[in-house]
Parts: C-alpha cells; structure tokens; sequence
C-alpha cells in the first residue's frame, strides 16, 4: 500500500502541478510508475535474496504491489479522478454575467456534489491558503464523501465483471496478455532479464537518447535526437489539405510496446490511421467537410461498442452457464473452489455496485431511463477496452468524446433530455472525456497475472478492492492539499472549462437530432462487425477489427509511426528468422521500454526536485 500511496503523491505532483512538462505516465497503456517501482522492488529483492532469504518476497507478493500500484494510478490517472477534482467548483469560482451561469447552469447542480462558496474556493484556487480550517473541511467533506462512494461503486462494479469475465477469457480463450509480459518477466525471471545483453542494449539504446535529449534540454548549446511529436508538410490545396498535418514520432517505448503485439493489429493500426485520413480527403472532393464527415468519433464509438459485442456474442453458451452455475446453489458450491468468488457473489455485487449507481445518478437529478442508456453504453466502452488489452495489448486506448455524453444528445437532441441530465453529463466528463487510464484493463490483467505466477488469487482480489477503497479519498486529500497551498489556476482546471462550456451552449443554444452523426456510429459498429466476421471466415484477411476502431485516435496520431517501425521489423524477423529469432529480440524491445521508462523517471524526479523545467519523454 505504502508503494501505492507514493505513486500517487507523484503523479499528483508532475501530471497536474506541472502538466505542459509532465510526463503524463498515465496516458499509456503500461505505466511507468508502476513498472520502475516493480523494478526497484525485484531489484530489492534479489539482494535480499543473498543477503537475508528469510525476507525475500514471493512472486505473489511483487504481483500484489505492481497491481495495487497500477489501480491507484489509475485512480488518480489523467482520465480519471485528476477530472473530477477540477469539476466540483468550477461552474461557482468561474460564473460570470458574460457566462450567464449564475442562470444558466448552477441551479441544476447537485449542492451535495460540489462547493459553492467562493470563500472556501479562493484559497483552492489561488492558493496560499491551507486545506485544514474548519470552513474547508466542512464545504469539502459532502462532495469528497459522495464522490468517493460513486467511483468506489463503479470500480468494484467493474471488478465484479472481471470476475465474471475471468475464466473465459484466461483460462478458455486463453488471451495472450502482451502488455503484462514486461512485468511477468519482472517478476519470474529477474536474473534471466537482468542478464540478457538484448535488454542491456536495448535500455542504453533508449535511455541514452533520453539522457542526450535531456542535458540537451537543459543545456541548448549541446545536440540533441528529436523522437517526439512534431508535425510534417502541410499540402495547401484542396482536396490535399484535408489532411492536416502529418505526425511523425519516434518513441523507442512504444516501438517496443508495439513489437509485443500481434501482427494484423499493428499492421491495422497505421493502416487504418491513413484510412482515416483519406476519408478526410474524400469528404473535401465531395465539398462534405461542414457536415461533420466522415464523423471519426461515432465511427469509433459504434467500433468500441463491437468490440465489446463481438466477444460477449461468442462467450454467450459460457455467460448462460454462469447464470445457470448461479442459481443453482449445489454446483455453484462446488464451483466456488475453483474461483477467486462464487458467480452468485459475483453478480450479486453487480447488481448491488450497479444498483447504488442507479440511486446515485436518481437522487442527482437523472431521469432513470437515462441513467439505464448511459452506463450501458459506458460500461460496453470499458468491456471493449478491457479485451483489446487483454488480447492484443494496444499502446494507447484514449477514444476522446465518444462516450455516452456526446452520442445521446446526438440521437435524441438535447431538449429530449432535459437541463438535469445534461447537467449530470458534465458533472460525469471525467468517465467520457478520455479512456487513457481505465481501472477495468488493471484488475483483469492483475488476475490474469496471479494465475501465471500461481498467486493466492484471493489475496489480489482484496489488495485490489483494499486500494479502491483507500486510493479514492487518498487522492481528494493529496490534491486538495496541494491546490490550497499552490492553487488549482493554471495546473488542470481546464477540464471544468470543458465541461461546463459544453452545458452552457447545450441550455442556450439546444442540439436538435443529429441524424448523420448517429447513422455513422451505426457505420463504425456494423464496420467492425463486418471486419471481424472476414477475418473469422478467410485466413487471408490481414485486418484486424480494433484496428479499425482505434486508429482515428488522438493516441495513434502520436504513435502510428512507432508501430509502423516496429511491425516492419517484427515482419522482417519473422519472414527471415521465424519465432526463434522473433524470440530471441524480445529482450531488446522490452529494453527499449525500460530504458525510456527508468531515464523519463529520473528527468521528472529531478524536475521535482529541483523545481526545474526537465525533459519528458511522452507526450510533447
């Protein structure tokens, strides 16, 4: 636990007090933190080895502090609670007569669910002030308090789904897992990793420009290797420029991320990202582009909400067991010592995590039938997002303004749901502004991880619902703390702008039914569908249905060169030196990864440290 809380005392430090330069670990698929912090661990471990074994830590237990630490970053991730914190005042601290949202917007805001005195605000947001005065606490113990009670809900919610989900997806289907292989490797073989000298290249090869990057950064006078973000040729003619500008990035960690995933996603990934782009094209030679297309969104919304279909759809003899394993109590008895729970436990706390969410969402102010569309549609998201990692391990999973917030109002028009609802929209934008940082992908990779290490499952399932349970006001306290000492202004209020913006233009100027918008996330999903039933009937066919999905993506716009680079090399090796050789490279990308992840590390503890402006190595 105590790892835990560091980890996220840190990301509150460089992913909110000093964002624009921070390195944002929780925008990626496998963090940082968590893997340095497993390596120093397995490191620590191995000295106890020789010099006090009887201290030595089990494979169990590096497992049990690696997944605690990656659900409370997740927690306290960029697209999680970093949101919520920026929400709960905001509407009242920036409510003005040009805003109208004295009017406009406060009356339907939940008072239980945020702060309205600017007197307890002030010091939030312009700092110089101290969190520990009896007008704070009492303004911020209510919203803190709910807050945590509904985002503990719907984690364990999504907990109890994994459970669930479990067995057909490790122990039938077998899914490969790649992003836990790096960690598995941390974790069972630390002398065999520590002593490949594919890895020890790999690491110097990455760290080293790191290193270079950052004495550059510091000192300008000396050269530096420019692998980050940045944007090639603009064509000045239509229908050319549609296009944009083209990103060309050279990250070696994602170029190592992406060599441990499979062929047809990475070869669909880039495919895929210049389809979007000649989409673009198209739409401006037929003069379409004020109409929205080609609707990049909803296309990625109706793919997600197939991905999440399609694997449901071909477990349903298993999902009709489970519920016939449920009631009948006699074999669920004798199923139950072979699984972490019973079903019957497991669907239970579904149905009680879900029902507290219903009453929530109600007593706010949601219309049930709203409440009912919205998390069903969120809840498909995270299922969706949940299986690609845990079958193909994509790099980045970010899928902006796609959720339930943005298609609802699309299909039915705002006036349809009311100032209410949309209101609770805004209030949610920390579950549907982005998906980088999902507790959902970490629990079932935690499992999935304690079966490959033959790990006391039971004892991961309670560290898992332990850390929910004390991350959550952890980091209310942690944030809150530092706001009222430095301010909220300038580090990631933002967000509330976002949110609340989008509601005062929703009340004032009211959406009508976007039929074209809808009709493309029909499209999306019936793509996806139709991708993977192609690739379900010809073995010939090299697309792969996420790939489709996730490629119009703001995170593959950073990363689709990495993994054009990495799949060229990962074909190369296998055409000309089969899985042998393929084998035998493995160490070096995951050096690539390391290298990236213990130099970024390092850069961003001596930013912190020193209060300096220090290199990062993702994102700008």
């Amino acid at each position: 636990m105590l790892f835990s809380l560091l980890n996220m005392y840190w990301i509150v430090q460089v992913e909110t007090l000093v964002y624009w330069n921070a390195a944002h670990p929780t925008t990626i698929s496998l963090f940082s933190n968590a893997v340095f912090s497993l390596l120093l661990l397995a490191i620590f471990n191995l000295g106890l080895r020789y010099f006090a074994p009887h201290l030595q830590l089990g494979q169990g237990e590096l497992l049990a502090v690696y997944a605690m630490v990656c659900t409370a970053s997740a927690i306290s991730g960029h697209g999680m609670m970093q949101i919520v914190v920026s929400l709960i005042g905001h509407a009242f601290w920036y409510a003005s007569p040009e805003n109208d949202w004295q009017d406009l917007v406060l009356p339907y805001l939940p008072s239980w669910l945020t702060v309205a005195d600017k007197q307890v605000l002030s010091g939030y947001y312009e700092g110089r002030s101290s969190l520990y005065q009896i007008e704070h606490i009492k303004a911020w113990i209510v919203p803190v308090l709910s807050w945590s009670s509904f985002i503990f809900a719907l984690v364990f919610s999504m907990l109890c789904i994994n459970l669930l989900l479990r067995k057909q997806w490790v122990n039938i289907e077998k899914l490969s897992y790649p992003i836990v292989q790096l960690p598995h490797r941390i974790i069972t073989q630390p002398v065999t990793l520590f002593k490949n000298k594919q890895l020890w290249i790999g690491l110097t090869f990455a760290g080293g420009i790191d290193l270079l990057n950052g004495l550059s950064y510091l000192y300008p006078v000396l050269p530096s290797l420019p692998i980050k973000l940045r944007y090639l040729g603009v064509f000045g003619e239509k229908p050319w420029s549609a296009l944009g500008g083209i990103p060309v990035s050279f990250y070696p960690l994602v170029i190592g991320l992406a060599f441990l995933i499979p062929l047809d996603l990475s070869f669909s990934c880039w495919f895929f990202f210049w389809f979007w782009r000649m989409e673009r094209v198209f739409g401006s030679m037929m003069g379409w582009t004020q109409t929205g297309f080609p609707f990049p969104n909803e296309q990625s919304a109706g793919g997600y909400i197939a991905l999440c279909v399609i694997p449901l759809w071909a477990s349903r003899s298993y999902m009709k067991g489970i519920i016939h394993l449920a009631i009948n109590k006699k074999i669920d008895t004798k199923v139950n010592s072979q699984e972490l729970i019973s079903y019957r436990s497991a669907i239970l706390g579904l149905f009680i995590g879900l029902g507290f969410l219903l009453f929530f969402c109600y007593y706010a102010g949601m219309s049930i039938w709203v409440i009912i569309i919205f998390f069903t549609i969120y809840l498909a998201l995270e299922i969706s997002i949940t299986r690609m990692r845990a079958e193909l391990g994509t790099p980045v999973h970010d899928l902006h303004y796609a959720g339930p917030d943005i298609l609802l109002p699309k299909a039915i028009g705002t006036k349809a749901l009311g100032p209410r609802n949309l209101s609770m929209f805004s209030m949610f934008w920390f579950l549907n502004r982005a998906h980088y940082s999902d507790v959902m992908p970490h629990q079932l990779e935690a499992l999935k991880m304690a079966d490959m290490v033959k790990a006391d499952k039971k004892g991961i399932l309670s560290a898992l619902v332990l850390t929910s349970l004390v991350a959550i006001p952890f980091f209310f306290w942690l944030f809150l703390d530092v706001c009222y000492q430095t301010g909220m202004e300038k580090r990631v209020y933002w967000f509330g702008w976002e949110a609340y913006n989008r509601l005062g233009a929703w009340l004032t100027h009211p959406l009508e039914v976007d039929f074209s918008a809808t009709a493309f996330v029909g499209i999306g999903f019936l793509s996806t569908i139709g991708i993977a039933i192609m690739r379900s009937q010809f073995l010939w066919f090299v697309f792969h249905p996420a790939g489709y999905a996730i490629s119009n993506s703001w995170g593959m716009n950073v990363c689709w060169l990495p993994i054009f680079i990495s799949w060229t090399i990962k074909s190369l090796l296998l055409r000309r030196g089969g899985f042998k050789t393929y084998r035998r490279a493995i160490p070096f990308f995951m050096g690539l990864i390391l290298g990236e992840f213990i130099i970024g590390l390092l850069w961003s503890s001596i930013g912190l440290i020193f209060r300096l402006d220090t290199y990062v190595i993702w994102v700008y």
